[in-house]
């Protein structure tokens, strides 16, 4: 749940809403920078940006069992923010993105160069793709092979909420990315 506009009100309602939806569907509810509607929605989990709240504190809030992830955007920042202990890491931007139009594009050479360097180091943290991605250059991720140590999925946001036709949108991403691991024993 990645919502920058509503009042604090609002966003707990959607996200309670949301919350039904994907227990429903048994899918994970990670809320965008706020520990404090992820705890009061019984989300599974808070993803931060580097300008946020550190991870050890979203840690005491939201406690031991709730998923944090953290966003990077340099092999810099991925070695210190891996110190601080998330469940994930979030690397992009990927693609150029509406949700971030400030932040310089990294690009899947980024994802690669992290992944390598966190099987290097035996960090065996996953890795989340972010930023711009979409059916149209998914393909173009070129998602660094199936590593149990080091597992690489992705984030898509404005490609599906975007869209028209949401459902459409993510069922032709599914199956681009079903594709892929069939042919290349990814996962995405």
């Amino acid at each position: 749940m990645r919502e920058k506009q509503l009042t604090d009100t609002e966003l707990l309602d959607r996200t309670l809403k949301l919350r039904q939806l994907t227990r429903k569907h048994d899918a994970l509810l990670i809320i965008n920078d706020r520990a404090d509607i992820a705890l009061l929605s019984d989300a599974d989990g808070v993803h931060v940006g580097l300008e946020d709240l550190p991870v050890a504190e979203v840690r005491r809030i939201v406690g031991p069992h709730r998923l944090i992830g953290a966003t990077v955007h340099s092999i810099e920042e991925a070695k210190k923010t891996i110190d601080e202990r998330p469940d994930y890491l979030g690397v992009g931007p990927m693609f150029a993105s509406s949700t971030k139009p400030a932040v310089p594009v990294n690009g899947p050479a980024l994802l690669h160069r992290i992944h390598e360097e966190m099987l290097k180091c035996g960090v065996g943290i996953p890795l989340v793709a972010i930023g711009g991605i979409a059916s149209s250059n998914v393909d173009e991720l070129r998602l660094p092979t199936l590593s149990e140590h080091c597992p690489v999925a992705i984030a898509v946001s404005q490609a599906v909420i975007g869209s028209d036709r949401p459902e459409d949108a993510t069922r032709q991403l599914k199956s681009k990315l079903e594709q892929r691991m069939v042919a290349h024993d990814n996962i995405a």
